[in-house]
Parts: structure tokens; sequence; C-alpha cells
């Protein structure tokens, strides 16, 4: 019962403020913000912080969901792909840290933990999700949104 626009950046997300300023164009009931992978771990510590304060600025009472990056089944065979996607999911602990020290208002962190599965059957190419795996991260992803939407009324209870 709920209708979603993806912007649909791919590998473009990088938490460039103009990316913020064409988002911020729409009047959405939640922004939910998934780029971690497309950006690396010292442009998130740059990038992340001021995004996000962008986006509250524009709309203050909306709620602004933040995703970590997907354990990804590529990390189990390429130990620089572990090593960067760990860096990455750190840098924006670190920002989203800082965030709720400033009690940022409105402002939600979902961990990602096992959201394709563990059986490396959830993507393509050891990263990219297929349709089981897009189906496990819906699925995954479904109780804590909708945990954070119901607190806005925007679902029912």
């Amino acid at each position: 019962g709920l209708n979603f626009i993806n912007i649909g950046m791919s590998g473009s997300a990088k938490m460039d403020l103009p990316a913020e300023a064409m988002i911020s164009g729409f009047n959405a009931d939640a922004y939910i913000l998934d780029c971690i992978p497309n950006v690396s771990a010292q442009n998130i510590r740059d990038r992340a912080y001021p995004f996000i304060m962008a986006l509250r600025k524009q709309h203050p009472g909306v709620p602004i969901i933040v995703m970590e990056s997907v354990v990804q089944e590529i990390e189990v065979f390429d130990q620089e792909t572990d090593k960067s996607l760990k860096e990455q999911n750190k840098a924006l602990v670190e920002v989203m840290t800082q965030l709720k020290k400033e009690k940022v208002p409105h402002l939600y962190f979902i961990k990602s933990t096992n959201l394709l599965g563990n059986d490396n059957e959830g993507t393509i190419d050891g990263s990219h999700p297929n349709d089981i795996g897009f189906f496990r991260m819906t699925a995954g992803l479904k109780k804590p949104i909708v945990k954070i939407l119901k607190r806005y009324g925007i679902v029912g209870k």
C-alpha cells in the first residue's frame, strides 16, 4: 500500500549536493537514502553530513532513513572490496553518530545485516541484487521502514 519513487541514480548516487537539490524537489512523505556502495569512505565523511542537513533543512518534519550498504557476496572472495565496504559503513556510522549527537530530528538509520541472505543466491554477480536479492531486501527492510512510517501516520496501524 505504499508508493515509491526510485530516483535510480545507480552509480551516480555519491551524495553530491546537486543530487540533494534534485531530491529535495520531490515533496515526499519520507526519504530513504541508499547510496553507500557508490561513494568512498572519505567522500561519505565529507558529503553525508552536508547532504543530510540540506535535505533536513528543505523538509524539516519529514523522516530521513539512511541505509547502510548491504554485505555483498563478492566480499568473501575479494578482500579489497570487503575492506572498502566495511570502511564505507564505518564512515556512515560516524556521520550518523555525529548527527545524533546534534539531535537532528526525524533521522533514522537501518543496518543492512543479512539483507541478501547467506546462500550466495541473492546477486547476479556477487554485488548487484537479482530478483531473489531484491525480494529478500524488501522483506528485511519492510518491518523497520513501516515502523518508522507509522510514527508519522504515513501507514496505518
